[in-house]
């Protein structure tokens, strides 16, 4: 359901604009959120238990190639149906709520980025 509100939440900032897909656009959201989630926990392992997890994958392509693949996964689990019954239930939420997910949305993004970044850099 974490993964739900966050593509309700995106799905309805971009429903406002014109010429906009909002569909494509918050399930695209969701699997960079997944990638930066992925390499958070890579970085994690990497700094405290000293295991290296990307060093397996031989090259940059290959790790491409498992993204694409997990792309196309992400499109299938969420078709237009899942999504819509998503965002009836994120329109019954209060005002309040859907503010606090616009937040939690955001912060999904950004607050991998900066522990990635502080891991890397150490």
């Amino acid at each position: 359901m974490f993964y739900g509100n966050i593509i309700a939440c995106i799905y309805n900032f971009y429903g406002r604009f014109k010429n906009e897909a909002p569909y494509s656009r918050a399930i695209g959201y969701v699997i960079f959120c997944q990638m930066t989630h992925f390499f958070l926990i890579s970085a994690l392992i990497k700094t405290y238990c000293n295991l290296d997890i990307l060093a397996w994958i031989p090259n940059n392509f290959v790790l491409l190639f498992l993204f694409s693949i997990w792309c196309f996964f992400m499109l299938n689990y969420f078709p237009k149906k899942k999504v819509e019954l998503f965002i009836e239930k994120f329109n019954q939420k209060t005002k309040i709520e859907k503010i606090i997910w616009g937040v939690i949305s955001i912060g999904t993004l950004i607050v991998p980025f900066i522990f990635v970044y502080s891991l890397y850099t150490k």
